[in-house]
């Protein structure tokens, strides 16, 4: 059963329709609104050499432009006729491209309630018009008089009835124009503190980072000699760039917030596969050395799965740093991400931001984008001169498929104030010799161990003006003193600071209250 929307949704379904092979799929049932003039007589000229399909008219739900409140007679009207068909044809598959008026909705209650056996296929596009409200409103002048003309081609591309591409002289031309913006934007982005760079800026390199995915595969779209390798190397090509812009750019306005997410694991489908190196599980030889509390150093509370009562009145209100075991046992990470042909065939061919240095307060110390594999292979699997740290990267916004292998901590529904914040999820990444210099959070922290072993050492806020922290603004949150090789001569006061120590095991929680330090 197909759904058909009105103008450019049906145009866009009888594009997909173009590629589908009939024989595999019949009878065909297409449904359209009542009010829709247009679309039917398209179906009529795309099937117009098949007997196998009949066409079906509805109630359109909610008309263009109607309140929600105004379209509820219409909704209820469009459901009771629905429901009808549905039962009576049974399809095996619903594919629509836009609201499908009620259909989708029936068809699950139907699938609810009686037990029906099939699947909804819901095809997504790029929502072009948003895209170009957000072009005239939010992106810098001097470049959307250079894009604001290919964009507006694209749409009127995405819309047209017939399957058929733009001339391969004007992709190649716009590709010139959008890499010339992404160039001058990257620019301005890596000028000066991140934090004060214009958002208008970094939405342009959103916008420019789709305008060039689409007018890469048009461009290979548009060229008769495809190979197989060739295919890769474009996929990958416009994988990475889609990446710098989930990287660099910002969620636009008004559009869906992981847009790019979504199209870049749409296409890492193509070309993921299993490393063809013959990879094992990641390893670690440093369990042993995990066990004692170095001199010095107090040990920290412990608690075997608390219950929320108790995590709530022992640990979080009085803001006690605890360790929790076999809270996330039943994370699918656990085995998972040991193994590093399921990292690489998900996350290989990503690009993912790389600090190259030991601690971030080094001197030499710089950060670098790199595919994951390029990571996973030179600075984990292998020896490296050079230490490489993924590290406090939103990791799982980006790769969403990664999200299926754990679930957050029921303890992070506690919040400190009356403001319910979903919390932000970073990944650390990295080989053993890899530190974090001593620094605070201001906010709660759900420390969870994965897979090798982390020894962390605390300091009560109490004890900040023993730690030195640096006078500079970037690193106020960043302590001078190395807690395991003080020099108490230029700081003598942090022989005062007493220092708390835990050793973090595979599938252990450390809670870390605000601004307690940790290193």
């Amino acid at each position: 059963m197909i759904v058909l929307g009105s103008g450019g949704h049906t145009a866009e379904m009888i594009r997909i329709l173009n590629y589908l092979s009939f024989e595999n799929y019949s009878p065909r049932i297409y449904v359209y609104a009542d009010t829709d003039l247009t679309s039917i007589e398209k179906v009529k000229y795309l099937e117009k050499n098949n007997i196998d399909y009949k066409i079906i008219k509805i109630r359109r739900s909610r008309e263009v432009r109607q309140s929600n409140y105004a379209s509820v007679c219409n909704t209820i009207c469009a459901t009771l006729e629905s429901v009808p068909h549905l039962w009576r044809e049974c399809p095996e598959l619903l594919l629509c491209n836009g609201p499908g008026t009620c259909v989708p909705l029936c068809l699950s209650y139907l699938r609810y309630f009686s037990k029906m056996s099939n699947r909804t296929i819901i095809a997504s596009s790029i929502p072009w018009s948003l895209l170009g409200e957000n072009m005239q409103g939010y992106i810098p002048i001097e470049m959307k008089i250079r894009l604001t003309s290919i964009e507006r081609n694209l749409e009127s591309y995405s819309v047209e009835d017939e399957v058929k591409f733009p001339s391969l002289k004007w992709t190649k031309n716009s590709l010139i124009i959008v890499e010339a913006c992404l160039d001058k934007t990257w620019e301005i982005l890596n000028s000066g503190h991140w934090q004060f760079v214009p958002v208008e800026y970094r939405y342009c390199y959103t916008l420019c980072t789709v305008l060039k995915a689409v007018l890469l595969e048009l461009r290979y779209s548009s060229d008769s000699r495809k190979q197989f390798t060739k295919n890769t190397i474009l996929l990958k090509n416009i994988i990475r760039q889609i990446d710098k812009g989930i990287l660099l750019g910002a969620p636009l306005p008004n559009v869906v917030t992981d847009l790019l997410p979504k199209l870049a694991s749409k296409l890492n489908v193509y070309i993921a596969k299993s490393s063809e190196l013959d990879l094992e599980e990641l390893t670690t030889d440093c369990k042993n050395s995990y066990n004692s509390i170095l001199p010095g150093f107090t040990e920290i509370v412990q608690y075997v799965v608390p219950s929320m009562e108790l995590f709530y009145k022992e640990i979080f209100m009085p803001k006690v740093p605890a360790l929790m075991k076999d809270c996330i046992e039943h994370w699918k990470a656990l085995k998972r991400w040991k193994d590093a042909r399921y990292l690489l065939s998900v996350a290989g061919n990503r690009t993912v931001p790389v600090e190259i240095g030991s601690r971030y307060t080094d001197e030499n110390w710089s950060q670098q984008l790199v595919s994951f594999s390029e990571f996973l292979q030179k600075y984990v699997l292998t020896e490296c001169d050079q230490v490489g740290y993924l590290a406090q990267h939103q990791l799982f916004e980006q790769i969403p498929e990664l999200k299926d292998d754990f679930t957050i901590p029921e303890y992070c529904n506690f919040t400190d104030g009356d403001n319910v914040e979903q919390p932000d999820v970073n990944a650390w990444f990295g080989p053993s010799g890899t530190v974090s210099p001593l620094h605070f959070d201001p906010k709660n922290n759900f420390l969870c161990q994965v897979f090798g072993y982390k020894r962390v050492i605390l300091y009560h806020p109490n004890d900040s003006s023993n730690l030195y922290p640096y006078d500079t603004k970037l690193l106020d949150n960043t302590a001078q003193v190395d807690p395991l090789n003080p020099d108490f001569e230029k700081w003598p006061n942090f022989s005062k600071a007493e220092g708390f120590m835990v050793y973090l095991k595979p599938g252990e929680i450390l809670y870390i209250p605000p601004k307690w330090w940790h290193h």
